[in-house]
């Protein structure tokens, strides 16, 4: 793929292509107040490697990461995640 940039064609890197189709299809996060991040609250990781998982928040690292403890094969694992990564349950 190319774009012109002061009149010449341009080629564009393929892994250039995904970062602005990801970006474009990424959903603006759900808008929650603040409020609502409390401790022991359940939330579901809805992007990313670990989508799917449930946990329980444990604690509100500022405006945008969390911390949450997830139970994966037997084992309590504690870890930040992006507010926007997570859906409250």
């Amino acid at each position: 793929m190319y774009i012109s940039f002061e009149s010449k064609a341009v080629p564009i890197p393929p892994q250039q292509i995904e970062a602005i189709r990801y970006y474009l299809n990424e959903k603006d996060p759900e808008k929650i107040s603040e409020e609502d991040w409390k401790e022991g609250r359940l939330v579901e990781v809805i992007s990313g490697g670990m989508t799917g998982l449930y946990g329980q928040l444990v604690e509100s690292k500022g405006k945008h990461r969390v911390k949450v403890e997830i139970e994966v094969v037997g084992q309590t694992l504690l870890v930040q995640v992006p507010k926007n990564k997570l859906r409250l349950v």
